[in-house]
């Protein structure tokens, strides 16, 4: 799976090591040193909608849990192609290292993170680029009806959604 392969090849430790289904879990403690919670209020903030998770013998519980879910039938739904899961490979795993615990009063928190500035308001950049660098007016839907690329579809980098909208991923 092209999403599970950009993953791994982006240093993500998925729970099976990959995938043999639609699903992928990852590992985001073992990875990123996240807690789950941590990784789906950071990914959501970025503009991605993902679940938390627990993992086998997850150490923080199912409520902070250690691992994130995606599901990728959704994405395949919208048209997204090998290249377009590559991309949100690289979103997720850019956003995720940029994303750091923080500091409570007992040490580092299993809640409460900081994410890099330029992370998170860049999947909420206004109104998105469409691959002629114009600026697009026109519906999410243009893209497929005109035949433009992955940029116009809203993952073609950071800042390219249009407003308010979020890549939803999660199960």
């Amino acid at each position: 799976m092209a999403l599970a392969d950009g993953l791994l090849r982006r240093g993500a430790r998925l729970l099976t090591g990959g995938t043999d289904n639609h699903l992928v879990v990852i590992d985001v403690a073992g990875s990123f040193g996240l807690t789950g919670r941590q990784a789906e209020a950071a990914l959501l903030e970025a503009g991605v909608v993902t679940n938390r998770n627990s993992i086998p013998g997850d150490p923080n519980g199912a409520w902070y849990t250690s691992g994130i879910r995606l599901g990728p039938p959704a994405l395949t739904t919208l048209g997204f192609g090998r290249a377009e899961m590559d991309e949100v490979a690289a979103i997720i795993s850019e956003t995720l290292s940029a994303t750091t615990p923080a500091s409570a009063s007992s040490g580092p928190s299993k809640a409460r993170y900081r994410l890099d500035a330029g992370i998170a308001g860049a999947g909420r950049g206004g109104r998105r680029s469409c691959c002629n660098g114009s600026r697009c007016t026109r519906s999410s839907a243009c893209s497929r009806r005109s035949g433009a690329g992955p940029g116009a579809r809203g993952i073609g980098g950071r800042g390219r959604r249009s407003r308010g909208r979020r890549l939803a991923i999660g199960e």
